[in-house]
Formats: C-alpha cells, structure tokens, sequence
C-alpha cells in the first residue's frame, strides 16, 4: 500500500510539472510528448505494483431468495392500484369525517374496465357516530356500499 502512496504522489507531482511546462511553453507537441510520458509512467507504476499488492480477491456471492408467486402484471397492476386507492379513501375519512377506518378494497377487471369485487371497512377508533358519513362517502366514490367488519360486533353492509 505505500508503494501506490508514493506511485500517486510522484505521479500527481509530475503532472502538475508538466501541465506547467505545457502552458509555459505554449507548443502542443510538449503537451502530446508529456501526456505520452504519463502514460507509460503509469503503465510501469501498475506493472510494478500490482503483483506486490497482496489483496485478497472476493468472489461475489449472489443473494438467494425464496420464489414469490407475484402474479401477472393486470393484477400487480390491480393490487397497487386497490392499494392506493385504499390510502386515499382512508385519508378522506380521517380528514372529512374524523373517522378512522380501514379500508380494504379487491378490485376486478370486467368487459366495461376495473371496478370494485369487495370493499371492506373496519373501525380502528370509535366510528359509530359517522358509520352513515362514511358509507355515504364510499357509495358516492366508488358506488359500492362498504361491509363493516366490526371486531366482536355485528356485520352489516
């Protein structure tokens, strides 16, 4: 290691010289000539080091990873949007209505485009008071009426 030290030390010195040389001499054929001179500087620099340096070489493993049943690209495509669409509505409840709801949508893909297979609505914190703002508000937006699932209640749609 300290002799790739010295090697970029002289190296970097010699090129601050003849980058010096160039400009006070003006001449392109001293640029080319000092150019070329660097380049066989560090063609033997390399020559003489790189078999001194005693680096241990690694070879690069590939991770390996359990096979995942991903699904066509329509229902990636289907999930992400079913996603998405669910952190919207969610935010929606929260901002418009103070309820805190989870919103869990399948959407399917029909002749006429994608619409909603399932939507369901789960209460995280007390949502009674605007269960019929929400439902309104899911019936309006995507024109499906919400199955509540109510932990140790009743489900109604």
């Amino acid at each position: 290691m300290q002799n790739i030290k010295a090697a970029v030390a002289v190296f970097c010195t010699a090129c601050i010289c003849a980058e010096l040389t160039a400009q006070l001499t003006g001449q392109g054929w001293a640029r080319r000539s000092i150019k070329a001179v660097a380049g066989l500087y560090i063609l033997a620099v390399a020559l003489c080091v790189l078999p001194q340096a005693k680096g241990e070489w690694q070879t690069f493993a590939l991770p390996t990873a359990s096979s995942v049943e991903l699904g066509t690209q329509k229902e990636t495509v289907l999930r992400a949007a079913a996603s998405q669409l669910e952190e919207t509505l969610e935010a929606r409840c929260r901002e418009e209505l103070g309820a805190e709801v989870a919103i869990r949508i399948e959407l399917e893909e029909t002749a006429e485009g994608v619409q909603v297979h399932s939507l369901t609505v789960t209460p995280t914190g007390e949502a009674e008071e605007t269960r019929d703002a929400v439902e309104e508000l899911l019936q309006h937006t995507l024109g499906v009426s919400p199955v509540w699932n109510v932990p140790g209640g009743e489900n109604a749609p």
